[in-house]
């Protein structure tokens, strides 16, 4: 993983980056041979990926899963289900490695109005989805039993 916005290779994706950092966003290029795609952090925001597949930008949320439960494929569905009914914006799915994640698609030029909405509106949208699953919570990793 590089620190910041080393050799990028799009400009959409360098005022998308630059609009994040000057939101508060800390930036890192992973290494990733199917698309560019940074890691971002924030102090009081959830943590994404930012991946460019030919213009268009997929933001990936990724949601700890308690180990035990990841094996457990009817739970799983169940959860999906759960976190799919209520989201307004992101879609939950299932990642190669059985991780649980929400993703989101940027589409057309950038703009900064309107980039700032789309990530504000995703960033509600994972919390307040993160928030509903009520029960689901136990499954959680980040929720203490």
């Amino acid at each position: 993983m590089e620190n910041g916005k080393d050799k990028i290779k799009n400009l959409k994706v360098e005022k998308i980056l630059d609009h994040l950092e000057y939101f508060g966003y800390e930036i890192y290029k992973e290494e990733d041979e199917d698309a560019e795609t940074y890691r971002v952090f924030h102090q009081e925001k959830p943590d994404f990926y930012l991946r460019n597949y030919n213009e268009v930008i997929v933001i990936y949320y990724f949601l700890p899963v308690k180990e035990k439960v990841i094996k457990q494929k009817n739970i799983i569905e169940k959860l999906l289900n759960k976190l799919n009914e209520g989201s307004k914006f992101l879609v939950a799915g299932i990642a190669h490695d059985d991780s649980v994640f929400f993703f989101a698609y940027y589409f057309g030029v950038y703009g900064k109005t309107e980039f700032g909405r789309f990530i504000e509106l995703i960033n509600d949208d994972y919390v307040t989805t993160i928030q509903s699953v009520g029960d689901w919570e136990k499954y959680l990793d980040f929720i203490e039993e």
